[in-house]
């Protein structure tokens, strides 16, 4: 009984592995995988009790068998990506790899071994999704461990559309009609969490994701994988309060990308609190110097009125990036969260920061 593979297929799958299994753990079997085929296609499979991978790829042979990660994944790193791989049963309670100049005894634990995390469940929601909906919040999302109900991305699942939400408490990301429904049902809100998140940014590409969701779990479904993972036990505050209208007046339109430049300066040479005001003849953005001086710098954009705004210039980054284009800035007033839009179906959403009496010292000869 043994399984063949092409070795950069089996690579895929066990760096697809590396976020999900327990390499460290003090139960054996979750720094393992289970590798299981029926002749054609094989299933590569690894969990930490809170999320469940299974990465499916081509092969030829038939078995099941527990494999430690870790050894597995070193030698087949080292191959090239045309080699094959067999795996394969060995005596002593060991499996066999064999690979082009080699082979390599493991030892193993038996399948019967492999946590059983009982069914799905009952599906609330399902909904289709590009992976963007959920990765371009990744920024938002809080690392705060009291409030641990905001360690996630928020899935909205109202009636007519659904909206998906991060914030850390100082700045926030909406993503409308981030999703659409796939069957009929009650909907809710249901908090992925951060670590699901962060696996789908970096191992999914453009493509949509069915996504099954209830009370406790969600299911992504990807054309090679299925990543089940347990959701966020918590409520979810209501984000709706902190979010500006969008009748609030417009203080500047400026492009995203240039203007993002022109913080990354601030902060490179002064400190990450800034203040962005508008004279009546342009928008100028100043920073303190580590001397207690000033640095300002002249921004590109409009503005219909005088305005004068503070806050932390990361957080302002990170909202104009996730925006982009063209953003029309709008604010309350300097005490008032700012709501950054372009399209519509993106708004970031930055708290104010007190950065201080700041000057701007620019010569009236200076233009963006």
């Amino acid at each position: 009984m043994s399984i063949t593979f092409i070795a950069a297929e089996l690579l895929k799958a066990l760096n697809a592995c590396r976020g999900v299994v327990e390499t460290r753990s003090a139960i054996p079997i979750l720094s393992c995988v289970v590798i299981r085929s029926n002749g054609t296609e094989a299933s590569v499979e690894a969990t930490n009790l809170d999320q469940t991978l299974t990465w499916r790829l081509p092969c030829s042979g038939a078995g099941s068998f527990v494999v430690p990660f870790t050894m597995l994944r070193e030698i087949v790193r080292h191959l090239g990506p045309g080699e094959m791989v067999r795996i394969g049963d060995a005596p002593d309670n060991r499996v066999r790899i064999d690979f082009g100049d080699g082979r390599a005894s493991l030892m193993t634990l038996s399948v019967n071994d492999w946590p059983d995390l009982g069914t799905f469940g009952e599906i609330a929601a399902r909904v289709s999704m590009p992976v963007s909906s959920l990765a371009d919040l990744v920024p938002f999302i809080s690392r705060e461990e009291t409030r641990y109900y905001l360690n996630g991305v928020f899935v909205d699942v109202g009636i007519e559309t659904v909206r998906t939400v991060a914030t850390n408490g100082h700045t926030l990301g909406l993503i409308r009609e981030a999703a659409t429904r796939e069957c009929d049902g009650d909907g809710g809100g249901f908090i992925v969490p951060r670590h699901a998140v962060e696996w789908l940014a970096k191992h999914v590409g453009a493509e949509r994701l069915i996504v099954d969701l209830n009370s406790a779990r969600a299911r992504f479904h990807g054309p090679q994988f299925e990543l089940t993972t347990k959701l966020i036990d918590g409520k979810y505050p209501d984000w709706q309060r902190v979010v500006p209208k969008p009748e609030e007046p417009v203080l500047m339109e400026v492009d995203a990308a240039g203007f993002g430049r022109k913080l990354a300066r601030l902060r490179a040479v002064g400190t990450p609190y800034c203040g962005v005001s508008y004279d009546g003849q342009r928008i100028a953005a100043t920073s303190r110097s580590p001397d207690g001086g000033t640095i300002s710098l002249a921004i590109g954009g409009k503005a219909p009125r005088p305005f004068n705004l503070q806050f932390q210039s990361t957080l302002m980054s990170d909202a104009l990036a996730f925006v982009g284009g063209q953003v029309a800035v709008k604010s309350a007033g300097a005490k008032a969260p700012c709501r950054l839009e372009s399209d519509g179906q993106r708004v970031g959403i930055v708290m104010p920061a007190t950065a201080g009496e700041l000057r701007h010292d620019l010569p009236e000869d200076i233009a963006a």
